[in-house]
């Protein structure tokens, strides 16, 4: 339950962020009513507070899925990674393949 909650957190962080720089960029680019700076400042806020929210919820799953977290070791090279870097590493090796 715990992580659906950590989910649901998460993705109502990102919409009301993309909302809240959204709403500027019509009123600034496309020429819209400035009106729209009152919802942006509410998704803002919102955003803030979710963003809060969910950085000691993200540390407590972490701690509870350790195995998940453990490092990577690749034989004869005698280095470790963790997840999250080999996934950094490959995903900016797929982007480097495509420039």
């Amino acid at each position: 339950m715990n992580l659906l909650f950590v989910l649901l957190l998460f993705v109502i962080t990102a919409i009301t962020e993309i909302v809240g720089c959204y709403l500027p960029y019509l009123w600034l680019k496309q020429g819209k009513t400035a009106w729209l700076q009152l919802p942006a400042a509410a998704s803002l806020s919102l955003f803030a507070g979710c963003f809060l929210c969910i950085l000691p919820r993200v540390a407590e799953c972490m701690r509870h899925m350790e195995e998940f977290t453990s490092p990577l070791r690749f034989a004869g090279f005698g280095l470790s990674m963790e997840y999250g870097q080999v996934v950094g590493i490959s995903l900016a090796s797929l982007y480097a393949s495509r420039a």
